[in-house]
This record gives C-alpha cells, structure tokens and sequence, in this order.
C-alpha cells in the first residue's frame, strides 16, 4: 500500500512537472531565437550599411578617376590642336582643364580610404611635374621645345620608377606604362601617363565597388537565410507553447473543477447537505472581516429532545429527522441565508441585510412548522443575537447566539429567545477579554494581596483571606470576571492553580499568627487533575503547614450540590479545613450545609445589606445561622464596610436565640477592619472599629 501510494505521487509529480519544464525550455529557447533574431537584424543592418557606404564610396572614386582621365584627354587634345594651329585660346582653355586636374587629385586625396589617400599623395608627386611641363607652353615667351622635352622625360621616367617600386600601392600599375628605356629614353615615344594611370585606376574602382556589391548581396542572402530559420524555430516554440497552454488550461480548469468539489465536500455536511462546522467558521471570519456592511443576524438552533428519537427509534430514524429539518431550513429560508449543520442536532443561520424582528419571525416560522413536519415530541429551541456594527465582534456574536439558545432551554425549551443583555442572562464576553485570560494564563502576571479576618469577642486575629488580582494590562474588570471567562472555555482549574501558586508563595511573608483563607473553584473539585494529595504537595513546597490552611468553595457554581459536597468529604478527611463562601448569594447554599459539614460558613454580603434593611429581611440570615450553629461551624459575615453593618453582626453575634433558633456571628471581615494588602504590609494589629 505505501508502495502504491509512493507511485501515484511520483506519477502525479510528472504530469505537474514535466509540462512545466518542457514550456520553461520553450520559454528560454524562445527568447534566446528572438535575442538571436535581434543579433542578426542590428549585424545585417550594420552590414548592410558598411556595404553600402563601400559601393558608394567606389563609385565616387571611379567618378573622380574617370573624371581626371577624361580631363587629361581634353588637355592633351588642346595641346595638340594649339600646337598645330599656333592658336593662344587653345593653349588658354588647357589651363583650366589643369586647373580641374588639379581639383580631382585634390578630391582623390582627401578620400577617407588610406589607399585612396596614398594615391593622392603620390600624383602630386609624380603625374603635377608631368602636368605642369604642359603648362610652361603658355609661358611668354615659350621655353625651347628641347627644354620641355627633357623635363617631360625626366619627369615620366620619375614617375615610371615609383609606379614599378610599388610606391602607389596599386599593383599592376607599373605595366599600363611605357618602360622609357624600351624607347631608348626618347620623350617623343612615352605615351601620357596621366590618362593611362587614372583610366586604370578608375577601372580598380569598378572592379571594387562591383565586388562590394557582390559582397553585399551574399551578406543580404545569408541574413534572409538565418532569419528564415530563426522566424521558423519561433514558430515553433509559440507552437509548441501554444499547445502548453492548453493542456495546461485544460489541467488547470480540472484541478479548479476538483479543487471546487473536494472543497464542497469539506465545507458540506454528507447527511443534510448543509454548510458544516467548518464552513460555519469561515462564513462567520467572512462577517466579522468585512469592513462595512448591513446587519447581521445569527440564528442557533437545537431539535429538543432529538436524543430520545435517537435512541427509541434507532439512527436511520435520528437521520431522517436530521434530513427533514435541513429540507425545511432550505424551504423557509430566503435567498442570501446561510445555511449550516455545526454538530448533531445543532443548525445555525447566518441571515445577511435584517433587523431583529425580521430574524425572529424567521426562526418562529422554522419553529412552528417543526412542530408540523417532524413529530415524534421533536420540537426546536431557537436563540437570536444581531451583530454589534461598531466593532462587528463575530465572537461576542457567537457567545450572545449560544446565551439566547440555553435561555431558551432553560425557560422550557420549544421557544425563540432574541439576545438581551440583563443582570440575569448568561455572561457573554467580547474576544479581547477571552484574548486577555488566555495571555493571563500563558504569562502568570497575578498581584497576591491578603485581607484580614477578625474574631469578634476576643478581637484577635483568625486569619486572612487570600485574594488574587490580574495584573492590571489584562483589561480585566477583576478576578471574578477572570474565573467567569476561565469557566466558559475549561481553565477555571488551570486558573485557580496558577493564583493558589502566587499566594502560597506571598504567604510566606504573613505573620506567622492567623490561618490562610484560599479559595478554591468548585470546577477544580471536579477536573480530572484534582487531588487532594496535590494540593498537599503544593503546601510542602510552600512550607506551609496544612493545619495553618482553609480551602474555600463558594455556592455559587453550577456544578452539582452532591459533587461538592463528596469533594468537601474529601478534603476533610486528608485534614484540611473546609469553608463555605458567599452563603446567600445563590441557591444552594443550605443545601449544601444539609448535605456536608463545613468548618466555616461565610455570609455574604448581599445577606448582611438585606438583613440591614429590617426584621422581615433577616429571614435568610436566621436560617444560615441556624444551619451553621447545628453543624458546630464557625460564622464569619463578609463584606462589612460600615458602622451599621457591624451593628447588625454585633447584635446577631450578642444574641442567644434568634425567633427560636441559636446562633452567633464569630468572625468579621471587610473594608472597615481592614483592606487588601501585599503579605509584607499585614498586620496583627486589632483595628479600632473592633474594639469600639
């Protein structure tokens, strides 16, 4: 099996893989042809330019040459015509066509090829004494004939000499010319050399500007030539690429099809076709990310007393019943409403663009055709919370839904009840007060303070009780709101461990006389961490004896009276001392002292304020002292922060029968004898209220 689950990876790997290479390569090869296509157009511009500069620069030259040797016929022409007709004007037109000679040898020597250049020079060297020997014809008066004679010879077997050196850098030029010692050096015999040598030179520039046109030709074709096969292989490869888009395209829409399917069949509930757990938390991210928007309702649900349908009719019946609710939430539901099944017999709503009345005449309506469509005694429990649009807190939204449903439970369940905040509704609190207690718990930053305990007839000290204070960045309101978040999510034990640690160990700089009051979380009887054998090792590591030690377990707490109470059992029989703390402000209070013995009950406060108010407001207080007295426990009355209260407990205290039931207050303990303090600032000192 792994084997085979190997082989579909790697075989998966190729067909993602491959692909993409191969169109990586066609990309690379792509541009390298269109970089090489670019190469040869700039070099076959260049080229082409080069050439062309060179044809026409041997056109230019051929013209120049052709030109000096026309002009050089036109002269000899003149001299010959002046000669035989003793005509001046002959002799005065071969002046200008000198002077035009001139011109072209200077032109031919400013060209800006060096061999053209070099000729240039070398004319005016050898070829100006031969033209300028014609030009002394027109010297007044005439030189001897001789004379000229002679200077022309010598001034043709000069230049004779060089062109046979090489002196020109033209080859072959020295065999257009006569050898003048072939002629025995007689000047009459020697040809014009200037007409012979530039029409020969005009010729090389012919042949030159013709084999750069051959050359440039051949440049051209081979550019067509490699262009050709460039523009091809770039034909190709977008061929080729083309077709990797494709296939591509075609992978890609399935991948998205399978993507899309795998998606729905993760975010949907199998049974009911709804939204599942998960898709329910994405939508509800999605509400609280959205910046702006109108309101939001969140509707939960939970089919009452489907557990029975369950368990009498079997699970086949349990999912049709499931089935048929998902098919009456899609019914009832308008377009825009989303739908989610988030556990077994749990749906939710989330209804975009209503107000409070519109979401609650829609869960009505799913309730009442519950009744209609399921039977079977299935009936449905509905609770509604609208979304704050101020901080849109998707959490705290959560919380107000879930408080709005177990209000609805509790008041009979077959009802809707929309979510409003009151004294007696379920404690819902925003995410940062959640954050706040999860970083309290991580960080431990918890400020231990110790408030006296006073015994009332010897006015000595009994005790302090242990207190712990979050430090003040967590934002918290105060411990009870720590331990009411703790609670919500399961640490209430982590939490009453962390602040037992912190006082144990501020504990160690009380005075020595006076037990140490520590609350105790009646959630912490009941986790599956709990040991009174830990918390006895918890005291050795404090050095702190257990005997000095008195663990208190409020009423106030919805774990069961009978779990307490055999917890209570519990702890008294390894030895500790057992408090009972805030008698009165909840239910279960004489229930508790019925069923467990304690060895202190503390009255709370709210008890104290009451019976303060008069006779017929003392009926609790008789009965808790009534209780106490029987079960021989010491009674501490909390909260006492002025004169009036203390009258009351010295008047309760002072009495021996109360309407027919004994009992007395024996300790004392608030603001007025004493605040909250850090164990070094303690003292044993009786505070003067006492004694009054």
């Amino acid at each position: 099996m792994i084997r085979t689950g190997a082989t579909r990876i790697a075989r998966a790997f190729r067909r993602t893989m491959k692909p993409s290479l191969i169109s990586t390569l066609a990309v690379v090869v792509l541009f390298s042809v269109l970089g090489a296509l670019g190469a040869v157009t700039y070099w076959h511009h260049r080229s082409d330019v080069r050439h062309t500069a060179a044809v026409l620069e041997a056109n230019r030259m051929s013209a120049l040459y052709t030109r000096a040797s026309t002009t050089a016929n036109r002269a000899e022409l003149l001299i010959a015509v002046g000669n035989a007709t003793g005509d001046p004007q002959y002799l005065l037109q071969q002046a200008d066509v000198q002077a035009e000679i001139n011109e072209t040898f200077d032109a031919i020597s400013r060209s800006p090829r060096i061999e053209d250049r070099q000729f240039g020079e070398w004319a005016n060297l050898y070829i100006m004494p031969i033209v300028a020997t014609f030009a002394r014809l027109r010297e007044e008066p005439p030189p001897p004939f001789e004379d000229l004679v002679a200077q022309y010879g010598a001034a043709y077997t000069a230049l004779y000499r060089s062109a046979k050196a090489g002196d020109p850098g033209s080859e072959g030029l020295a065999g257009q010319l006569v050898d003048p010692d072939a002629v025995g050096g007689d000047p009459a015999k020697l040809p014009n050399p200037v007409t012979t040598i530039t029409k020969f030179k005009a010729g090389v520039q012919d042949e030159a500007a013709a084999r750069r046109q051959v050359a440039h030709a051949e440049a051209e074709e081979l550019a067509n030539l490699v262009s050709r096969g460039l523009y091809g292989v770039g034909l190709a490869l977008v061929v080729l690429l083309l077709f990797i888009a494709v296939r591509f395209g075609r992978s890609e829409a399935r991948t998205v099809a399978e993507n899309d399917q795998l998606r729905r069949i993760s975010t949907t509930d199998p049974l009911t076709g709804l939204g599942n757990r998960r898709a329910f938390e994405e939508a509800i991210e999605r509400v609280g990310a959205a910046t702006q928007g109108g309101a939001v309702a969140l509707v939960m649900m939970d089919l009452d007393e489907f557990k029975i349908v369950n368990d009498t009719f079997g699970h086949g019946r349990g999912d049709a019943v499931l089935s048929k609710f998902a098919g009456l939430l899609s019914k009832l539901a308008p377009p825009g409403v989303s739908r989610f099944r988030i556990g077994g017999d749990e749906f939710a709503l989330i209804v975009h663009g209503v107000e409070s009345a519109e979401a609650f005449y829609l869960a009505e309506q799913v309730r009442l055709q519950v009744l209609e469509l399921l039977g079977n005694d299935v009936t449905l429990s509905a609770g509604i919370a609208m979304l704050d649009p101020a901080d849109r807190d998707v959490a705290l939204l959560a919380q107000r839904a879930d408080a709005a449903l177990y209000e609805a439970k509790l008041r009979g369940r077959n009802l809707t009840v929309l979510y409003r905040q009151s004294e007696g509704s379920v404690p819902v609190f925003p995410a940062a007060k959640l954050q706040a207690v999860r970083l309290l718990l991580q960080e431990g930053r918890i400020n231990p303070v110790f408030q006296p305990i006073w015994q009332i007839h010897s006015r000595t000290l009994l005790g302090y009780e242990g207190l712990s204070r979050p430090h003040p960045d967590y934002g918290l309101e105060g411990p009870q709101q720590a331990f009411d978040i703790a609670e919500q999510f399961g640490h209430a034990a982590e939490l009453d461990a962390l602040c037992r640690h912190h006082l144990l160990e501020a504990a160690k700089e009380l005075p020595a006389e006076g037990l140490l009051f520590i609350n105790i979380s009646p959630y912490s009887l009941t986790h599956q961490s709990y040991s009174p054998m830990t918390l006895m090792r918890e005291l050795k590591a404090a050095n702190i004896s257990r005997s000095r030690v008195v663990f208190e377990v409020t009423e106030r707490s919805s774990v069961p009276v009978d779990v307490i109470s055999e917890a209570v059992a519990g702890l008294r029989s390894h030895g500790f001392a057992v408090a009972l703390d805030d008698v009165g402000s909840g239910n279960n209070g004489i229930e508790l002292m019925s069923k467990a013995a304690f060895d202190y009950v503390k009255i709370d406060r709210s008890v104290m304020v009451s019976a303060a108010k008069g006779a017929s407001n003392r009926a609790a207080l008789m009965a808790i002292l009534a209780f106490a007295t029987e079960s021989g426990a010491v009674v501490i009355a909390e909260g006492i922060e002025d004169e009036g209260m203390f009258d009351l407990v010295r008047d309760v205290a002072a009495s021996t029968q109360l309407k027919g039931n004994p009992g007395l207050i024996h300790g004392v303990q608030g603001f007025l004898f004493g605040l909250p303090l850090r164990a070094e600032e303690a003292t044993t000192e009786s505070p003067p209220e006492l004694a009054a």
